[in-house]
């Protein structure tokens, strides 16, 4: 009786041991088991150890509703991933468009993508610390890419924007003889307008120019 006994002992911890593993079963109650991915509860079967949780497992009915989450995890994947994909040509196209980003917080705009796409806008704010650095990035990398081992020039205007900031902006333009554009590639906001936080920041910016492989000529 005593061998028995710790045989069915060490049956029980087999089972509670493969439950704890599994990501498939809970332990409900001390005599019920509950299936999360069939929404199915089952009695706890300690004489058949775990042979009944694995036959369960290689049921059609299981791999059924497997296959069936993964289907929908992956669908919804796919929305979310969508869903950005849209969020950020918005802001592609009102950047590209020199609109400005706080134009989304626009009641009217907001209810045109509502009423006529079927699509809610996030804030002016998300969009301007989520999306528009990356793009913002992005676009530089292009521009910096462009200047690689060819002549450019730079230029830089120090401004006030709207808020009272002090803001650095620093511009190039590559140099081949022909008409070609003047790049926006960097916006430092300074602490104070004097020589030294001008020329640190220059500094700085032309650092980032040598590292990313702009370093043939620097016409300033």
């Amino acid at each position: 009786m005593t061998r028995k006994k710790g045989s069915s002992n060490k049956k029980e911890s087999k089972v509670l041991e493969y439950i704890e593993k599994s990501l498939g079963f809970r332990l409900i109650t001390s005599e019920t088991i509950r299936c999360v991915i069939c929404s199915h509860n089952m009695n706890l079967n300690l004489h058949q150890g775990i042979n009944y949780l694995k036959r369960h497992e290689r049921s059609s009915r299981h791999l059924d509703n497997i296959a069936i989450l993964i289907e929908n995890k992956n669908r919804a994947t796919s929305s979310l991933k969508n869903a950005f994909e849209i969020h950020e040509c918005i802001v592609k196209a009102f950047s590209s468009a020199g609109m400005p980003i706080n134009a989304l917080d626009n009641e009217d705009m907001r209810i045109m993508f509502r009423e006529c796409f079927s699509f809610e806008l996030k804030s002016g704010q998300t969009y301007r610390s989520l999306y528009l650095p990356r793009i913002v990035s992005e676009k530089q990398k292009k521009i910096l890419d462009s200047f690689y081992n060819q002549e450019f020039s730079l230029y830089f205007d120090e401004t006030t924007d709207a808020n009272g900031r002090y803001i650095l902006n620093v511009m190039a333009k590559v140099l081949n003889g022909e008409k070609t554009k003047c790049y926006l590639i960097s916006s430092v906001q300074l602490e104070r307008t004097n020589t030294k936080n001008i020329v640190d920041s220059l500094n700085f910016i032309l650092g980032s120019l040598i590292q990313s492989g702009c370093k043939k000529n620097l016409n300033i």
